[in-house]
């Protein structure tokens, strides 16, 4: 079968509302056609649903990251930082983990040896998040005096630190902006969230939903996607 590369670009950027914008109020299902929104950068990511949904309003986008918490922000594909809808998130939590997840558990490894460790940075961090969304600086004033020294550099890294690992396992996700500050929260605390449970069947659909919106494609595609 012979495709175009101009019939194959029309058929993405329809896909994704890239041609005919979602109606306004429909801004869930015009991130579930993407399935995703790459958030590295707030404004980027506001700019890419803005130009999706018809009439948006970015307070639509606040209150569903923050108050409906039916979008969720998290560490994703790539290991970058993406608005998940909360209704596929647990698809792609599962999926993911299978996929990327060796390659997380060597990184953890390689830099934190021992592992016990890595578990007590782990528990601790979550037993400090038991009481709502913190802020790095106070999650590192809490867990610090408990782990050791040793660990506030994972605690307190901008660029995700033990935060990254936490959240591509399902056990974290980011809560709102303090004074320009991202907090954590823990994932259980969110209670139309289902248990993570690694599935090499989420992998595959992953991929189905991936060909939805971005295809034809090529294993090669796909893999950069992850």
């Amino acid at each position: 079968m012979n495709v175009s590369m101009h019939a194959i670009r029309g058929f993405r950027m329809r896909r994704q509302h890239l041609i005919e914008r979602a109606p306004a109020g429909t801004m869930l299902e015009a991130v579930e056609a993407v399935h995703g929104i790459q958030a590295q950068v707030n404004a980027h990511a506001i700019f890419a649903i803005a130009q999706r949904v018809d009439k948006l309003n970015v307070s639509e986008i606040d209150r569903a990251l923050w108050t409906d918490q039916t979008l969720l922000k998290t560490w994703a594909m790539r290991g970058t930082v993406h608005w998940l809808p909360a209704s596929e998130e647990p698809l792609f939590r599962s999926g993911l983990i299978p996929l990327r997840g060796p390659w997380l558990d060597r990184w953890f490894v390689r830099e934190i040896e021992s592992a016990a460790d890595r578990q007590l940075l782990i528990d601790v961090v979550l037993d400090v998040l038991a009481d709502g969304p913190l802020p790095r600086s106070e999650i590192a004033a809490r867990a610090v005096p408990r782990i050791g020294d040793w660990a506030e550099p994972w605690l307190t890294d901008g660029w995700g630190g033990a935060y990254h690992t936490m959240c591509n396992y399902g056990l974290v996700v980011f809560g709102p902006t303090v004074n320009n500050a991202p907090t954590f929260a823990r994932r259980d605390t969110y209670a139309h969230l289902p248990p993570i449970e690694p599935s090499s069947e989420a992998a595959f659909e992953l991929i189905r939903r991936y060909l939805r919106s971005f295809g034809p494609a090529t294993v090669q595609d796909a893999t950069y996607w992850l």
